[in-house]
């Protein structure tokens, strides 16, 4: 074989021994794996490489500085190069690099520096984990190529906090660390709240935990809130008292209290059911507007008749209650008196008879009222001459120049004229005689009962004394 030829096949062959060998020794930067394999040069001549870890508080990443003895042209032909990104992919010419700063030195810097609850043993197992070695003189490789960046965040585990918050209840639980890639079991405990049911948690990432349940969200540092869901299950509380509770010619009184220490009262609605046209009817609504506190609300009743009242008590969660009153019972309409037309006013033979008959039905219905308690008829002097509890009947006769009273003696002469009529109902009001002008009625001579004054009588007797002495 010629020499010419001899020589370019053994240039060939050690070209190709180079890149075999340069194939194996990668650079790696943060993602391990992440850069692919980058060609290194030849690793013939005189130039040394000496590495420096340090750690640096503006990227927060350990970084590997590398100086050289003689200017490289992958540095730009400079004799210093820090890897300050991850993604930096300048390959290292070098097999059998110096130590000029130790990785521990770099990682007590970031502990020290960065404030991270760490230990440098700590520090190496997690670099072991992710497939980083000690290539035994403190030069940290990974499968043929060298450490040169790696995030403080890659080699501490994510963790954030997990806190709780009762949103208005008691024993909230304590916070929680979650790291990453680590199953939190969440606290057990649960908040009390006084007329809340507890439903579990709401988190602040979104979703619904339950006490003692598994939380598997990962997070680079911050806090996720669990926050109480609560369940308003109680009613509102109230009251309502109606009065009178007997018969009464006032107006009634509804008094109602009514409270919600939850969610707060929302609406109240006053129902009233009459027994005499034996319906409800739905009277007064309040609007209440979520308040807590205890309101006090009062419905007067102007309509006379028989009433019982209901409220309905809502609050803002949807709970309610209803509560019932007494009956009240109102009377505003007059008895009525019946039988004065029936009497005879006339001048007769016949012994009048006064019969009086009485009602008390509320106003516009055949429905009693209060009641009559009595009916009495008086003479002039204020005498009661008869008396009945809803009707009355008196006969008042002349014979033989005296009166005779079919049931009482009278002893009242013929002088005294008249006779009042009073009704008295249950509520104790005297009342005129209804329908009928005349209060008075006049006791005429003989066995009449008329409108006539008592002059008029003396004076047609004198004149039936003159014809007969004639």
């Amino acid at each position: 074989m010629p020499k010419n030829r001899s020589f370019k096949y053994l240039v060939a062959m050690l070209f190709s021994i180079a890149f075999v060998l340069s194939a194996g020794l990668s650079v790696f930067a943060d993602e391990i794996g992440g850069t692919g394999s980058t060609g290194q040069g030849g690793f013939g001549g005189s130039n040394v490489y000496t590495f420096y870890y340090q750690y640096s508080p503006e990227h927060d990443a350990i970084e590997l500085t590398v100086n050289t003895e003689k200017p490289v042209i992958n540095f730009g032909n400079t004799t210093s190069h820090t890897y300050s990104d991850p993604s930096d992919q300048i390959p290292l010419d070098t097999n059998n690099p110096r130590l000029g700063r130790s990785l521990e030195d770099a990682i007590n810097d970031m502990i020290q520096i960065g404030g991270y609850q760490l230990t440098v043993s700590g520090v190496k197992n997690e670099l072991e984990e992710l497939g980083y070695y000690d290539k035994g003189n403190g030069i940290w490789k990974y499968s043929g190529g060298y450490l040169t960046h790696i995030s403080a965040r890659r080699i501490c585990k994510k963790t954030h906090t997990v806190s709780y918050n009762a949103s208005g209840g008691n024993d909230v639980p304590s916070s929680q660390v979650k790291t990453e890639g680590v199953t939190l079991t969440l606290r057990y405990g649960k908040p009390t709240r006084t007329g809340y049911t507890f439903k579990g948690w709401t988190a602040s990432i979104g979703g619904t935990y339950y006490p003692g349940g598994e939380y598997t969200h990962d997070q680079d540092g911050g806090t996720v809130t669990m926050t109480a869901i609560w369940l308003d299950e109680t009613s509102p509380t109230g009251t309502i008292v109606a009065v009178p509770n007997e018969w009464s010619a006032q107006d009634g009184t509804v008094m109602i209290t009514a409270q919600d220490l939850e969610s707060g009262l929302d609406t109240m609605k006053l129902q009233r059911y009459s027994y005499v046209t034996a319906t409800w009817e739905e009277v007064q609504t309040w609007d209440l507007n979520g308040t807590n506190e205890r309101i006090t609300k009062t419905y007067i009743e102007t309509n006379e008749g028989m009433f019982s009242y209901k409220v309905v008590i809502n609050d803002k969660a949807g709970n309610s209650m209803s509560a019932s009153s007494n009956v009240i019972y109102l009377d505003h309409s007059d008895p009525v008196i019946s039988g004065l037309d029936q009497v005879n006013t006339d001048w007769t033979n016949t012994a009048p008879t006064i019969y009086i008959t009485t009602s008390d039905y509320l106003l516009g219905t055949t429905c009693n009222g209060s009641g009559v308690v009595s009916v009495v008829i008086k003479d002039d002097a204020g005498d009661t001459v008869a008396s009945g509890a809803s009707t009355v009947s008196y006969v008042k006769e002349f014979l033989n120049g005296s009166y005779k009273e079919a049931d009482t003696d009278l002893t009242t002469d013929v002088d005294a004229g008249s006779a009042n009529l009073t009704v008295i109902n249950t509520v104790g009001k005297k009342l005129p005689v209804t329908g009928s002008s005349v209060m008075v009625i006049m006791l005429a001579a003989g066995t009449a009962l008329a409108g006539f004054s008592v002059a008029k009588y003396r004076k047609d007797k004198k004149n039936e004394e003159k014809k007969q002495g004639e």
